[in-house]
């Protein structure tokens, strides 16, 4: 991978998530960049502000190590809190090498656990990978998983959920254990257990009917003005798509579904 530039652009932005999500997102990676990607912004609230100046911090490394994070999609694992970053698990080939950007046969999920300090710029691991992919009651800490939700409440870090990798070929399971991080003395600790409840087949829940849009134009100008880059429209609006200006039509890529299940897999980037 070539070396990147000391200061280059902000990166493009996508639809999927919010701009700031995007951003803690790319922090460690994802599954364009790594790690490449680590930057910092220089952003004075006066009026002297000059715009955004992004400055590599860390450089790529293919293999990882006690000093800083494997390649990952971090994929919702970024918290900031009392200056520094807190990246936990993530998805990463643990299978073998991807066959290619969209190949999620080889992925697993991680449930490392590590800290950046933004003062000194560096890496600090505080808990190694274990290779647990499923819930163990007997477990000290959280096994691996990607898409968790979780957030700084009280000075402490509030986990539940995600889903994670069980077998090589993207066979995953949804969890529903909540979990307590507490920074200062570094422990896990379970709150909820796992049920042990597993939707099989996620489409007896995400169904309905796909109803087509009166018009294209307008939504899609104004997702383009927000910055968004792909569009999910239903099957039934590909004649309408004909009425889009040419400007929208060059800026936006248009994805097209006919059920539910399609337009969410689409939606978190799966197929």
């Amino acid at each position: 991978m070539p070396q990147l530039p000391n200061c280059f652009p902000p990166p493009i932005p996508i639809s999927r998530r919010s701009w700031l999500q995007s951003v803690a997102t790319g922090l460690t990676g994802g599954a364009a960049v790594a790690q490449c990607a680590l930057a910092q912004q220089d952003v004075k609230r006066d009026s002297n502000v000059r715009g955004w100046n992004w400055q590599q911090l860390i450089p790529h490394q293919a293999i990882g190590g006690d000093n800083q994070p494997v390649p990952r999609d971090a994929w919702n694992g970024m918290l900031a809190h009392d200056g520094a970053l807190y990246l936990f698990g993530g998805a990463y080939p643990r299978f073998g090498p991807p066959a290619g950007p969209a190949d999620l046969k080889t992925l697993g999920s991680l449930n490392d656990l590590w800290r950046f300090d933004l003062s000194r710029n560096c890496w600090q691991r505080l808990l190694a990978d274990d290779g647990q992919s499923q819930f163990d009651t007997s477990a000290q800490r959280p096994c691996g998983r990607v898409l968790p939700s979780w957030i700084v409440a009280a000075g402490k870090f509030y986990l539940i959920g995600g889903l994670t990798v069980v077998a090589a070929g993207w066979k995953t399971r949804l969890l529903n254990d909540f979990w307590r991080y507490d920074p200062k003395t570094r422990q896990w600790t379970l709150l909820e257990p796992d049920d042990g409840r597993n939707l099989q087949q996620p489409t007896q829940v995400i169904q309905g009917n796909i109803k087509s849009m009166r018009s294209l134009v307008e939504p899609l100008q104004i997702a383009m003005e927000n910055g968004a880059r792909r569009a999910l429209i239903p099957l039934e609006n590909k004649r309408n798509f004909l009425e889009v200006s040419g400007d929208i039509v060059e800026r936006v890529d248009p994805i097209f579904y006919s059920d539910p299940m399609t337009a969410a897999m689409k939606a978190l980037g799966m197929t």
